[in-house]
């Protein structure tokens, strides 16, 4: 159906007819009376029903708004599934022995009303989407586009001057509650839909301003019977930021609850975001928190794209997509849309709903809210987590000081005592000074941002202006708000370029990095000899607090630099500043200013006196307070618990002691049930986070392999070439993925999240790069498995394929007169591979199956690089028992043996069998294998009777300092060995 170019192919472009003539063509040429007929409206509505009766549309088709009532639902059953894990710990913890549950309760005061509190809390349905956005771009027509009624004002000059909570009605009422300020009670306004005089009073109030330009209201709560509030849904409609500090400190309350941002874009601007209005406002929001804001819990909105030109539109999304990513560097292009706001709720009085908007709320709005609602279940999770390994570790202790008969061994109990008792003091003191640390610097920041803003050099560049550079003609209060905005960006820019050429917070963040990574060695190895007393899995409290606090801490931009980073020293200073609307000189500086021929004399006295608000009173004290307070944040979180776990251990072997002299348990009966019991729980736990929670790195789409295209196969997984699409980029991955035989299930999960944070915290030229994970859900026979995907940096070949067994000429097969250049390839190989090792090592963690094929090749620069892979396997010194793991002749005899914890010293053993490998190019397995052929024995025979390792009098020995390495490296006693770095060190001398 088309008239004169003009085709009509559905119902939004019957809506969309551009004119009265064009209607009327269609009119004619589709058969139909044209007799009454006069506005554009009027002919829109006959054409549709024309439409809908030759498409068999009947009435009321297609006219229910989207809901968000399939998100919310699914979240409640996410809710009840999470409530019955807390029954279960409950359960579970009702059962315990009373010395278990003591030991609980002292690491988890008051532990059962704790999880009753906490069972309340997920009941809870409320979800708040706090809605912001540049001036008139159209924030009130979007929500009330989302209500389907103009409940909030939209005129062009008028904004929100109050918070606004807009909830699902009570008992469907339509009612306001307006929440006047100094507890001066409230007032209500009934909002049937007949008395039109109740929605202007609304409207008036929410515009409504007293003598000092402020909302006379604290907050106005609004009820209204709409599909897409129902299950706890709130929108909460802001005003616009900075112009009011009061309102700023009420912004932080919502940001603590608030699950979803939705930011709204006005791209009918000439320059489309305005991104001074977006940093001000996230850069309040940031850094009035000392939480980390999570960028990919909002939305972006671009509004009014009906007035944008087609032919503009790639080019205009594109350029905000740039702006966007200068303020939030990780923000995705599926975070970002397109919509008309007029277009659409002109569709809506017709009875349809917009394609655009019905993308924006299916794409969008239904993947923010679960998104967003993952954290508030995390933190549940986590809970329940901590709870659960605790009490497994109880199980543990009690397990194993029961089969070392300890009732009767005092020594060792006071032994253990006087250990975790040293650890408590260092402990205690290793909190305060990392923390101090941070608390010292802020009468220095202080110091240095004074001189740095009062110096000429930058008073030159933030106060001087000319004049199509200043804020243009306008109202006062809009043209304070915009000089606000442009003077705290400049205020950012020469505070941030100080900060790259001084790097006060990166010095900062390695002072207190090392001072963790010093300090809690020397507790690792006071918990591992506690660990050796027990021979059970240590307790990994400090490895867990030095990766926890390192993440937190190094979460800045990928390219190490602070600038336009909204978290940065900048921002943090210019937050101090406000050109406010109620302050009386602001008034008088900006009131003449549509009639000021000199704006430029105007901007520069708004600077200076911008500056000078800077210092007055505490606020840059307190701003800069909290920006330093976001690195020991991680300290006061997570490492304080320290202490208390130390504590509860010393409790839980005193009353060990009581009961192990006074009573004869029947504990080797008991504690493996619990013991198997609490790791089943763990279990179940990790699996519905894999399942409920987690946030997968990558979409399926993103990923695209052969199956027959194969690296390798394991035992566990198997792994694949595969190509992975980032943004518009493809690259080269190797994707590992579980077999079937070990599809995803609480018997494997929590080893498996295990691996996957290993990686996640490593970084490092010669170790795998990792890039994330997702599940993979397949379904075969009627039975549904979850598949675990892991993607990995591809290399082009492994050590082992290129070194040995091949036409490749190692050093032991070559002349002693020629082998040098053999030599120093071979040093080449060892150097990157020592130093990736020693990472691991420096991080407190052993690789565990060190071997030539865990050795890959890549190509950087035309130069081959070595990388460390299968790190996943790797684990803390003080989470490793006597178990097996790695390939047996690569194991150290103490593995082997299995005479206890190992630790380190267990993978320079392996480095000194691939030394062997790389110098006479032979596998160590079949060298070995033969041996014991030879002589009719077993590996752990060979081991334990004939000290057995591979032998060294072939043809071309090594030369004797070589020789010296490896045989001190594979010494029987591990601290003998060399550390990874002595054998870069040694094999640098080659280069």
């Amino acid at each position: 159906m088309s008239s004169k170019g003009f085709e009509i192919k559905c119902r939004d472009d019957i809506i969309g007819i551009p004119d009265v003539p064009t209607g009327f063509r269609l009119v004619k040429s589709w058969g139909l009376i044209s007799k009454g007929l006069k506005t554009k409206d009027q002919i829109i509505k006959v054409l549709l029903s024309e439409w809908d009766k030759k498409n068999k549309r009947t009435s009321g088709e297609g006219q229910k708004p989207p809901t968000l009532e399939e998100v919310v639902v699914n979240n409640k059953e996410t809710r009840e599934l999470l409530l019955q894990k807390y029954e279960e710990v409950k359960s579970f913890y009702d059962k315990l022995t009373e010395l278990i549950q003591k030991d609980i309760n002292s690491v988890f005061p008051n532990f059962t009303e704790k999880l009753e509190y906490r069972k309340k809390d997920i009941l809870s349905q409320d979800c708040f989407i706090l809605i912001a956005g540049d001036r008139v771009s159209g924030k009130s027509s979007f929500i009330n586009l989302l209500l389907r009624k103009d409940i909030l004002p939209t005129q062009q000059l008028a904004c929100t001057a109050t918070i606004c909570e807009i909830r699902h009605s009570r008992n469907d009422e339509k009612e306001a509650v307006l929440y006047k300020k100094d507890d001066q009670g409230i007032c209500r306004l009934d909002l049937v839909e007949d008395e039109k005089n109740d929605f202007k009073k609304l409207k008036y109030h929410i515009q409504e301003l007293d003598e000092e330009d402020d909302s006379p209201f604290e907050k106005i709560e609004i009820f209204w019977p709409s599909e897409i509030l129902k299950n706890g849904i709130v929108l909460v409609d802001t005003p616009g930021i900075g112009e009011n500090r009061l309102f700023i400190q009420r912004l932080q309350e919502y940001m603590k609850h608030s699950f979803g941002f939705i930011y709204i874009i006005d791209s009918a601007q000439a320059a489309g975001l305005q991104k001074g209005r977006l940093s001000d406002f996230l850069r309040t929001v940031v850094n009035s928190s000392d939480e980390i804001f999570d960028s990919h819990a909002t939305l972006f909105v671009c509004n009014k794209w009906d007035v944008v030109p087609t032919q503009e539109q790639r080019e205009i999304k594109a350029l905000t997509l740039i702006k966007l990513k200068k303020i939030f560097p990780d923000v995705k292009d599926e975070q970002v849309f397109t919509v008309s706001t007029v277009q659409a709720s002109k569709s809506v009085s017709f009875g349809s709903i917009a394609q655009d908007f019905q993308f924006l709320f299916e794409n969008g709005i239904k993947s923010l809210i679960p998104a967003s609602m993952k954290n508030r279940l995390l933190s549940h999770y986590r809970w329940l987590k901590m709870v659960l390994q605790r009490i497994c570790f109880s199980l543990k202790v009690t397990e194993s000081m029961e089969a070392q008969h300890v009732k009767v061994n005092k020594d060792t109990i006071s032994k253990l005592r006087d250990q975790l008792k040293t650890l408590k003091n260092d402990a205690d003191e290793v909190l305060e000074s990392a923390k101090h640390i941070a608390e010292e610097q802020i009468d220095l920041l202080l110091k240095q941002m004074a001189d740095l803003l009062r110096s000429k050099a930058a008073r030159d560049k933030i106060c001087a202006w000319v004049a199509k550079d200043c804020p243009k003609q306008a109202d006062y209060k809009r043209v304070s708000q915009d000089a606000s905005e442009m003077i705290a960006d400049r205020i950012i820019q020469v505070i941030d370029a100080w900060e790259n050429e001084h790097q006060f917070v990166q010095g900062l963040q390695d002072r207190i990095i090392q001072k963790f990574e010093e300090e809690c060695q020397l507790m690792d190895n006071q918990m591992q000899e506690v660990a050796v007393i027990l021979r059970i899995s240590g307790d990994v409290q400090s490895n867990d607090i030095r990766n926890s606090i390192s993440a937190k801490m190094l979460s800045k931009s990928k390219d190490g630099s602070i600038s336009n980073s909204l978290g940065g020293l900048g921002s943090a200073v210019s937050c101090a500043g406000l050109l406010s609307t109620t302050d009386k000189k602001v008034k008088q500086l900006f009131k003449k200013y549509r009639i000021d021929k000199a704006p430029e004399l105007k901007m520069m006295e708004a600077s200076v006196y911008f500056m000078e608000s800077i210092f007055n009173g505490q606020r840059l004290r307190e701003s800069l307070s909290k920006f330093l307070k976001r690195f020991t944040k991680g300290i006061d979180s997570v490492a304080d618990k320290i202490p208390n776990f130390i504590k509860a251990d010393l409790e839980l072997l005193w009353e060990m002691e009581l009961n192990l002299n006074n009573t004869k348990s029947d504990i080797n009966k008991v504690y493996p049930a619990l013991c198997k019991r609490a790791n089943d729980l763990l279990g179940q736990l990790d699996l519905f986070y894999v399942t409920k929670c987690m946030k997968q790195d990558y979409s399926l789409e993103a990923i695209t392999w052969d199956k027959n295209d194969i690296l390798g196969v394991g035992s566990f997984a198997n792994v694949y070439k595969a190509c992975l699409k980032v943004g518009q980029d493809s690259v080269n991955v190797a994707l590992k993925i579980t077999n079937d035989h070990n599809s995803v299930k609480d018997s494997n999960v929590t080893d498996i999240l295990r691996e996957d944070n290993t990686l996640r915290g490593l970084k490092h030229d010669n170790i795998i790069q990792y890039y994330g994970s997702l599940l993979l859900e397949t379904e075969a026979n009627g039975m549904k498995k979850m598949k675990w995907m892991m993607i990995l940096e591809f290399c082009f070949d492994t050590l082992k394929s290129k070194l040995v067994g091949g036409l490749y000429k190692n050093p032991g097969c070559v002349p002693a007169d020629k082998r040098n250049p053999q030599i120093k390839t071979m040093a080449a190989y060892v150097v990157q591979l020592c130093s990736g090792l020693q990472y691991l090592h420096d991080k407190n963690l052993v690789h565990r199956d060190l071997k030539l094929e865990n050795v890959l090749l890549t190509r950087k620069n035309e130069e081959e690089i070595v990388k460390l892979t299968d790190v996943g396997l790797t684990k803390s010194e003080n989470f490793i028992s006597g178990t097996l793991a790695g390939t047996p002749a690569y194991m150290a005899p103490e593995i082997i043996l299995r005479t206890g914890v190992y630790d380190r010293k267990a993978d320079i053993y392996s480095l000194a069998i691939i030394l062997w490998e790389i110098w006479y190019g032979q596998d160590v397995t079949e060298h070995l294998g033969q041996i014991l052929r030879d002589k009719n024995m077993t590996l752990e025979e060979g081991i334990k009777s004939d000290n057995l390792r591979p032998s060294l009098e072939l043809k071309s020995h090594p030369t004797l300092e070589i020789e010296d390495v490896i045989v001190t490296c594979w010494s029987e006693e591990p601290k003998k060995r060399l550390d990874a770095r002595d054998v870069e060190l040694f094999f640098r001398t080659f280069l």
